[in-house]
């Protein structure tokens, strides 16, 4: 079984990085701990001020539905509306993992 990554993109609205990152941050840390989970990054891409990258890999779809089907994050959307302008996301599957 393959496993699968998702890359999402927020640009948060002017100002409301830092509530954005401080809603985002338990809920990364729960999300590392669900079975299935190999990795939940929060990242501030270098040249892009109001945008927050997040990448997520897990041990198969399975993994991955889980997760998505989660009340947590079902609250965690309703929450960001005020807090950002855009979401764009892409659902991977890794062909190569470099030996991970």
């Amino acid at each position: 079984m393959s496993k699968v990554a998702l890359i999402v993109e927020y640009t948060t609205k002017e100002g409301c990085l830092e509530a954005f990152l401080e809603l985002i941050a338990p809920h990364a840390a729960a999300s590392r701990e669900e079975p299935g989970t190999l990795r939940f990054d929060v990242l501030l891409p270098q040249e892009e001020a109001n945008k927050v990258v997040l990448y997520e890999l897990y041990a198969d779809q399975e993994a991955y539905r889980v997760h998505a089907g989660s009340e947590r994050l079902a609250a965690l959307r309703k929450a960001l509306p005020p807090l950002v302008t855009g979401r764009k996301g892409a659902l991977c599957e890794m062909k190569d993992d470099g030996g991970l």
